[in-house]
């Protein structure tokens, strides 16, 4: 759990994504809230997470913000998934109790590790479906690979005299505003003839 987020506090050193880093520390620092406390209690050194994890000057300022607010109760569950469902993270790991209360609420994750044992290498490996997931925030409008990227579709339009009646004129419109005049043309044809 800990080693997770010092593996990504490793990676935001020098880093020109630090703020991207930042923000997923953050959601990791809730989701893990917990585990954190209960290690950093025993240890004495939850006022020091920044510097255990030799993060830049930029993180460890957002990290203490976020340290202080998660102990002050500042950041709710939804504020968390909402940053999550704006970062649109590859992987999504909900260490929270009663987590299955939050994935309807996960609208841009490539996976969703739920509990503390579903773990990301688990999930990448040997637990999930296709370790082939959207990354860089493409969770936002792609899925992981799946049965229909391997599926052929083809769309099928049919449009009587009222639907071309209905819809002619803005379709000539857009034709024509995207340059393409025979397009219009060919609808105000149509047009006429009806």
């Amino acid at each position: 759990m800990l080693q997770e987020v010092l593996n990504l506090g490793a990676l935001a050193s020098g880093n020109a994504v630090v703020q991207i880093i930042s923000i997923i520390l953050g959601i990791l620092l809730y989701l893990y809230k917990d585990e954190i406390k209960a290690f950093a209690k025993s240890k004495g050194i939850f006022k020091d997470i920044a510097r255990i994890l030799k993060l830049s000057d930029r993180v460890r300022k957002d990290l203490k913000i976020l340290a202080t607010a998660l102990e002050d109760g500042k950041i709710t569950p939804d504020e968390a998934i909402e940053l999550a469902n704006l970062y649109a993270p590859e992987h999504l790991s909900l260490m929270v109790d009663k987590a299955d209360a939050y994935i309807d609420k996960v609208s841009n994750a490539g996976c969703i590790c739920i509990g503390e044992n579903s773990t990301v290498v688990l999930s990448d490996y040997v637990a999930g479906p296709s370790h082939v997931l959207p990354t860089g925030g493409t969770a936002r409008f792609s899925s992981p690979l799946n049965i229909t990227d391997f599926i052929k579709f083809i769309n099928l339009v049919e449009v009587d005299e009222a639907g071309l009646r209905e819809m002619g004129q803005a379709a000539s419109t857009i034709a024509r505003a995207e340059g393409f005049e025979a397009h219009a043309r060919a609808v105000e044809e149509r047009l006429k003839e009806g």
